[in-house]
C-alpha cells in the first residue's frame, strides 16, 4: 500500500481477530517488497530501502515487530520464497540486467547463482509447492520473453517455451551500455545499438515512459522490435535512463521532481552532445521518440531543443 512512487507500507491482517498491524512505519520515503513469509509464519522477508538508497532484504520479527537488514547491495533487490521455505531467490537489478541468486532464507547465505540464458531480464519467478523446481520468464534485447525452468536438485536448466520468430537472434543486435555526463556532471547511463558498418549513423533516441520506470535489456513493449527494425535499416539507437529513472536508488529517482523537471530534458541534450562526438554517429540526424512520459520528453525536447533534433515521434505525450 501506498501513497506515491516510491514510497509504500505494509500491514498486517489477523484473520482471527481482524487487528490490522502497521508493520512498516517510517518518516523518510521507503519502498516495501511483497513478503516472504517463514513456514512457521513467525516472521517475514521484504526487500526495502528504508534508511538507505537502494532496496535491501530484511526480515520482520512477529514477536518482537522489528526489523533487520539482512542483505545489501548497491543495486536494487528483490525476493521470492517458496512454500516449503527451502529457498529464497534474489534478483539483483544490476544496471538493468537481472542476476538471480538463491540463498538460505534463514540465515540468507549464498547457495549459488542462477544460471540464466544470457544477459537480459528476468520476470514472475515462480517456485513449484516444495520449492524443487524454479520457473521465470527471462527476455534480451534479442530474445523475447519465454518460460525457462531451473531444477534445484539436478542444477539443470531447461528452456520450456519458444516465441514464433521469422528472424534469428543472431542477425539482431545486443547493445552496449555508457554512461554520459550531463550539465550539472551526473554520469547517466545509456544503452547505445548500432548497426554494422563504419556510419556515421543517423540515431533515435528512445526514452521510456514513467517517469519512475527504467529502460531494462528486454524485448518487450514494442521497443525491441521496434529497436532492431530501426537498426536493420542503418539506424543507430540510444536508449538512456535519465535522471528520474528507477533502479539507480532512491536520490537518483527524484532528480527529476516538480521544478526540477526539465533537468531530465537538458539530459537529452547532453546525450546528444556526447552521440555527435562519437565518429559512427552523425549528430544532425538525430531523431527522439517516446510514449506517454517518453512522449513528455520529446515535445519538451522539441520545444526547448529545437536545433539538436531533426524529428521527433511522440505517443500519448502529456502536452499540458
Amino acid at each position: 500500500l501506498g501513497e506515491r512512487s516510491g514510497d509504500s507500507d505494509l500491514f498486517l491482517l489477523d484473520g482471527t481477530t481482524g487487528e490490522v498491524v502497521h508493520a512498516t512505519p517510517h518518516d523518510e520515503e521507503a519502498e516495501y517488497g511483497a513478503p516472504v513469509w517463514m513456514p512457521d509464519g513467525s516472521a517475514f522477508l521484504a526487500a526495502t530501502s528504508d534508511g538507505r538508497d537502494t532496496r535491501a532484504i530484511g526480515r520482520y520479527d512477529l514477536s518482537s515487530r522489528r526489523w533487520e537488514v539482512l542483505l545489501e547491495s548497491r543495486w536494487d533487490l528483490a525476493c521470492w520464497g517458496d512454500d516449503a521455505g527451502r529457498s529464497l531467490l534474489v534478483e539483483a537489478n544490476e544496471d538493468g540486467y537481472s542476476r538471480l541468486e538463491l540463498r538460505d532464507p534463514r540465515t540468507l547465505e549464498l547457495r549459488e547463482e542462477v544460471p540464466l540464458p544470457g544477459r537480459g531480464v528476468v520476470e514472475h519467478p515462480v517456485f513449484s509447492h516444495d520449492g524443487g523446481l524454479l520457473a521465470f520468464s527471462f527476455s534480451s534485447p534479442v530474445e523475447p520473453f519465454d518460460v525457462h525452468l531451473y531444477d534445484l536438485d539436478a542444477r539443470d536448466r531447461s528452456r520450456v517455451t519458444r516465441s514464433p520468430r521469422r528472424v534469428d537472434a543472431v542477425e539482431l543486435v545486443e547493445p552496449e551500455l555508457h554512461r554520459f555526463e550531463t550539465f550539472d556532471g551526473l554520469e547517466v547511463p545509456v544503452f547505445l545499438f548500432e548497426p554494422e558498418g563504419a556510419g556515421p549513423f543517423p540515431v533515435v533516441v528512445t526514452v521510456h515512459g514513467g517517469p519512475e520506470a527504467q529502460w531494462r535489456p528486454w524485448y518487450s513493449q514494442g521497443f525491441g522490435p521496434l529497436t532492431q527494425h530501426l537498426v536493420s535499416r542503418g539506424y543507430a539507437v540510444a536508449a538512456p535512463n535519465v535522471r528520474g529513472s528507477t533502479g539507480y536508488g532512491k536520490r537518483y529517482e527524484h532528480l527529476d521532481d516538480v521544478e526540477l523537471r526539465l533537468d531530465s530534458v537538458a539530459d537529452l541534450a547532453a546525450l546528444h552532445t556526447w552521440l555527435a562526438a562519437r565518429p559512427e554517429i552523425d549528430g544532425s540526424r538525430a531523431a527522439v521518440y517516446g510514449r506517454s512520459y517518453g512522449g513528455y520528453m520529446v515535445l519538451a525536447a522539441l520545444a526547448f531543443q529545437p536545433e539538436l533534433w531533426a524529428a521527433g515521434v511522440e505517443f500519448v505525450g502529456i502536452s499540458n
